[in-house]
């Protein structure tokens, strides 16, 4: 016989160590902290969280891959970008997202920012599972030396970088990569935020995991816990510690008369339900892109669900290697400069469900099936009593007679109760408006401040750059001055030189011609001797001719 529930994945998470990273950051001091939550957001709240491991197993058992969100026996729960957003104070506002474009930052651009010699980086820099990084080790042990010699600066930005790869983006334990310090320089140089990126990667490890019928959830698991405990419990409780087959009933005991749906204090206005040309809203993480339904969770904004929804509003892509879809990495940061934003169009504020929702959930929930059966409430046998007596119901009349007095009288107390509750809200509403404001101005003057400082520190990197240059073409300018000087030098040397060789030369050729003349004069001696002695021969042969012709003629 098919059993009604679905099998169960073998999950595990890894929770980094986390106590040296507090430790770092409870060197900073109450004024630095506060500058590190205006720039980084509270990064440091996430330090301080503990998981439980046996929540987040049972709760991915619920994820319902197809939809992007966690489907419960009548309601569903999704992620999103604006409740990742109050959980790490990081608003995205008007400003773009992360997105992945095609490389990592070069080595100078993050010694630059980390204040590191590159040589220096370049020799710490490591290859684990065929990705470049930098050991946390080497990152802390850096982090601790800035401290010591209080640059406070520097400190923060390593210690947020640290976070960055060990909590928000983790991949190789202990290992900070170089997709995470993307994520980072985009956001402290350009303001990019990271929240969707984060988001992404939680929905495509989710989504991995199903695939795969099991393994690791690497994502960061802080943000992910809490924002299911804002769900499950209701703010300020405090969440016990219990086993995970607990978890598991109580997960599944859920319903949606008891889930925490949307409190006015989170004051989400909008709603970002659409990108582009896409029918849902697209995400690029450090390991993939995946998409997410914000039709399916407008509850968990206070807004009521009308009908189910459309397969076009639901239709999933995911991309494992973004290396191969360059065409689709390009559609994304596409629609990222198209957002369409909701808000008082959705409706009243109401967690009510009209339409056929309702019924189309529970079809869903027959196909996909739950992976846990939830408890069945227990009620209660109920007694019957005896009748009263004439006394004791006129005993009753006189209480309830008491009663309806006392009522009235805690009516009218309650109405002044109320009406002082109201005077104070209302002053208390204008307390809060012009807080808001002056934290309104108080975080525009430093974004301003810190995009001037960013500016800045951009332009002293810069010039740092123009600088080494400018040094470095002093130094071999001067390298080539002396061996210019040297070369002059040697031009002269060889110049005398020449010159001494020209007049060696010329005393030789000088020599060599009076040689040359006395030869000559000794040879036209030794000719003319010659041809005296040769036409002396000359005679005496003719002379020898004569005797011999008289000696003929006397023969």
């Amino acid at each position: 016989m098919e059993s009604d529930l679905k099998k169960t994945l073998k999950l595990k998470i890894r929770q980094p160590n986390l106590k040296s990273l507090r430790d770092l950051s409870r060197k900073l001091k109450n004024s630095q902290r506060r500058t590190f939550v205006v720039r980084f957001g509270k990064l440091l709240n996430l330090l301080e969280v503990t998981v439980q491991e046996g929540a987040l197993t049972a709760l991915a058992q619920f994820y319902d891959p197809p939809l992007r969100c966690f489907t419960f026996q009548d309601f569903q729960l999704a992620p999103t970008i604006e409740e990742f957003e109050q959980i790490l104070d990081i608003p995205l506002g008007n400003k773009k997202p992360y997105l992945y474009m095609g490389h990592y930052p070069s080595l100078a651009t993050t010694a630059a920012t980390l204040g590191i010699g590159v040589r220096e980086l370049a020799s710490k820099k490591e290859m684990k599972g065929r990705v470049d990084g930098f050991s946390r080790a080497y990152l802390e042990g850096y982090a601790l030396c800035m401290a010591e010699n209080e640059k406070w600066d520097g400190f923060m930005d390593v210690l947020a970088l640290i976070i960055y790869g060990i909590v928000l983006f983790p991949n190789i334990e202990d290992f900070v990569d170089f997709a995470a310090i993307d994520v980072f320089l985009a956001y402290k140089h350009e303001r990019r935020s990271h929240v969707p990126a984060i988001l992404a990667d939680t929905y495509h490890t989710l989504n991995l995991r199903h695939e795969r019928k099991g393994g690791m959830i690497l994502c960061c698991l802080p943000t992910l816990y809490l924002w299911f405990m804002t769900h499950m419990f209701k703010k300020g409780r405090q969440i016990e510690t219990i086993s995970k087959s607990e978890w598991a009933h109580n997960i599944a005991s859920l319903s949606e008369k008891t889930i925490v749906w949307y409190t006015c204090e989170q004051d989400i206005s909008e709603v970002i339900c659409q990108c582009g040309d896409f029918p849902n809203v697209p995400l690029m993480g450090t390991k993939g892109c995946i998409n997410y339904n914000p039709a399916l969770v407008i509850r968990q904004f206070g807004y009521p669900i009308r009908s189910p929804p459309t397969e076009e509003s639901i239709t999933p892509f995911i991309v494992y290697e973004m290396s191969k879809y360059l065409d689709m990495l390009n559609r994304i940061r596409r629609a990222w400069d198209r957002v369409i934003k909701k808000g008082r169009e959705l409706g009243k504020r109401s967690y009510t469900v009209e339409g056929s929702y309702h019924q189309w959930l529970c079809e869903r929930v027959k196909k996909v099936k739950l992976p846990f059966r939830s408890s069945v409430p227990v009620i209660e046998e109920t007694t019957i009593q005896d009748p009263m007596s004439l006394e004791e119901i006129e005993e009753l009349k006189k209480e309830l007679e008491k009663s309806k007095n006392e009522k009235e009288a805690l009516k009218k107390e309650l109405i002044r109760t109320r009406q002082e509750h109201k005077a104070s809200q209302e002053e208390i509403t204008k307390v809060k408006k012009y807080v808001e404001l002056a934290n309104k101005r108080a975080r525009i003057e430093e974004e301003c401040k810190l995009n001037t400082r960013s500016c800045l520190e951009a332009a002293d990197t810069e010039l740092k750059l123009r600088r080494g240059e400018r040094d470095e073409a002093r130094v071999n300018s001067e390298r080539w001055r002396e061996a210019w000087k040297k070369s002059k030098e040697a031009e002269r040397s060889a110049q005398r030189q020449l010159e001494d060789l020209k007049q060696q030369l010329k005393r030789v050729v000088a020599e060599y011609e009076s040689r040359v003349q006395d030869e000559k004069q000794l040879n036209a001696n030794l000719v003319s001797q010659h041809q005296a002695m040769l036409n002396a021969r000359n005679q005496h042969i003719m002379e020898l001719v004569e005797e011999v012709g008289q000696l003929r003629n006397t023969v």
